[in-house]
């Protein structure tokens, strides 16, 4: 058996996403400081995990994990809700997908608001 995970530092607000053979064991050395991709960030905390027959498996879903926002993790996890290890991992990711769904919004304005000043600036009539 070989495991997918994403662990999830509430220290840096970020994700981690790796494959292994011992999930137990790979959660100690993270949240030890013996690797050092994620010693800054600890303490880690297993939000979700997939097992998979074969290395390969697992590999091909981490690869296609790392290829992911924040958003896009956040509304994988959501979907494939078996991974997730308990109720306190769901109620944790359903609170970081709200955060992330309202901080995109003052983007979206921000950025119009940017393009309508350029536009403004940028605007001369001919005479």
């Amino acid at each position: 058996m070989f495991y997918t995970y994403i662990l999830y530092s509430k220290k840096l607000n970020a994700f981690y996403k790796g494959e292994t053979k011992n999930i137990l064991d790979r959660l100690y050395r993270h949240n030890s400081g013996y690797e050092k991709s994620t010693k800054l960030g600890t303490p880690w905390i297993l939000l979700w995990q997939d097992v998979k027959s074969t290395k390969s498996e697992a590999k091909q879903l981490e690869r296609k994990l790392k290829n992911l926002s924040i958003k896009r993790t956040l509304q994988f996890i959501l979907k494939y809700k078996d991974g997730v290890p308990s109720s306190d991992e769901l109620l944790l990711i359903q609170k970081l997908s709200e955060i992330s769904v309202s901080l995109q919004e003052p983007r979206r304005l921000f950025g119009a608001f940017l393009f309508s000043s350029l536009l403004i600036v940028n605007y001369s009539p001919e005479l």
